[in-house]
């Protein structure tokens, strides 16, 4: 008895104790690719947040597409999202090459890669940002990257869908992510190659993990980031650049997660009649994810608050540089009151705007002794730790370029002593 024959006569022995369930999992353990992170499309399963500042979350498996073989549905992402191709798309694809698609089991390697090639060519003649475009290079993607054979078309299709790829949008770089991830994780990719997949499916992941925690789709930002590991290799490790962008990712959506439960807290508090709780919100509501009708809400919830005079207060100073010094008084009087966090941190980087622009602005230069303050006073709110929203850009060297030409990282520095400690 071989060794598949005694798995199958184990799972049949085991569906008789849990039912077929049980046997069909089994069954089918051993045709699924090994590690693949590419699963069937499923129906739109949201799990409710029970944040009342955060949208329904969805599951981070929703922005990848099916790399099988046979796709028997097409891809979609949650309605906020743009989708990665239209059901017309789907449709003609159908219509155009469904009669070798419904034979691509009988195919073998060489079949499907002249198949993969097909697809690629339609590809090349389509217009750059075209979704059918996209649709192809995903199937010929899929298609290949099992077969040592098909390497060559599976880089020419990656490389093409990186040149259209538009990275604004979320489900475009989750199916980048997808086939850079299926491609590393396989011994077709010859060992030479799979570094520069590791090192695309890290920038796709940060990239990814920077669109969602924008659309505040926390539930997915942390499954990324929980997967940041999977290619971090040592090659990566030793990249200063995109591995010190993974870590502020990373930092980025844990100080997220600890900002909105916070918040959570506040908003609960807002419901009990606490007018203190209306500050946090509103500052949120101002510097970290502008929300219009929220702000009119909490002034006027309370008009002669602290939410009130700060927006008096700044849109003044739009108009009167003179009150561009007293608006910087007032957001880091209201920045103290804040723990430490992303939202002190972006209430002080505003304080330190309106300082500057005070400072040197040419109505103001007569106010010697507010100048002064003011340059003293910045120096303070910089020391305590303003900061804007990070400029991350994890595609800065392969947005033009070759994903799987050979990289060359510049060593670290090497740490000299200081001029006057010899």
């Amino acid at each position: 008895m071989t060794i598949r024959q005694s798995i199958l006569v184990g799972a049949a022995a085991l569906a008789v104790l849990t039912g077929t369930g049980g046997f069909r999992a089994c069954a089918y353990a051993h045709v699924a690719p090994r590690r693949a992170m590419s699963k069937a499309p499923h129906g739109p399963v949201a799990k409710a947040s029970h944040n009342p500042l955060l949208p329904v979350q969805f599951p981070a498996e929703d922005f990848w597409p099916q790399l099988w073989v046979m796709q028997r549905l097409p891809a979609y992402v949650p309605k906020p999202f743009e989708l990665l191709y239209t059901h017309a798309d789907w449709h003609a694809y159908q219509r155009v090459y469904g009669g070798t698609v419904k034979n691509m089991y009988r195919l073998g390697p060489q079949g499907r890669t002249a198949f993969a090639q097909r697809l690629v060519l339609a590809a090349d003649k389509m217009p750059l940002h075209s979704s059918m475009a996209r649709l192809l290079l995903t199937r010929a993607v899929a298609l290949t990257f099992r077969y040592r054979s098909g390497f060559p078309v599976c880089e020419q299709a990656v490389i093409q869908y990186l040149r259209r790829v538009q990275l604004s949008q979320a489900a475009q770089v989750g199916a980048l992510w997808a086939m850079a991830d299926a491609m590393a994780w396989q011994n077709a990719t010859p060992p030479d190659m799979r570094i520069n997949c590791d090192r695309l499916a890290e920038q796709a992941d940060v990239k990814l993990t920077l669109d969602l925690v924008k659309a505040r789709q926390l539930r997915a930002a942390l499954t990324l980031v929980r997967l940041m590991p999977r290619h971090a290799a040592l090659a990566i490790r030793q990249d200063p650049l995109l591995f010190g962008q993974m870590n502020m990712a990373r930092n980025l959506v844990l100080r997220t997660r600890v900002m909105m439960h916070y918040l959570a807290g506040q908003y609960r508090a807002i419901a009990h009649g606490a007018p203190s709780a209306a500050l946090p919100l509103y500052l949120y509501a101002r510097f970290v994810h502008p929300m219009p009708a929220m702000r009119a809400r909490l002034i006027n919830w309370q008009p002669g608050g602290l939410p009130a005079n700060l927006e008096r207060a700044m849109d003044l100073a739009r108009h009167d540089p003179d009150q561009l010094y007293m608006a910087a008084r007032l957001l880091t009087a209201a920045a103290h009151d804040l723990p430490s966090g992303i939202i002190r941190d972006r209430t002080l980087y505003q304080a330190c705007i309106d300082y500057h622009r005070y400072i040197f602005n040419r109505m103001t230069r007569r106010h010697r002794v507010k100048r002064t303050l003011a340059r003293i006073h910045l120096q303070h709110v910089l020391a305590e730790g303003a900061s804007p929203a990070p400029g991350i850009h994890p595609f800065h060297d392969t947005w033009l370029g070759d994903p799987f030409a050979p990289k060359i990282v510049p060593p670290l520095p090497a740490r000299t002593m200081a001029a006057g400690s010899a």
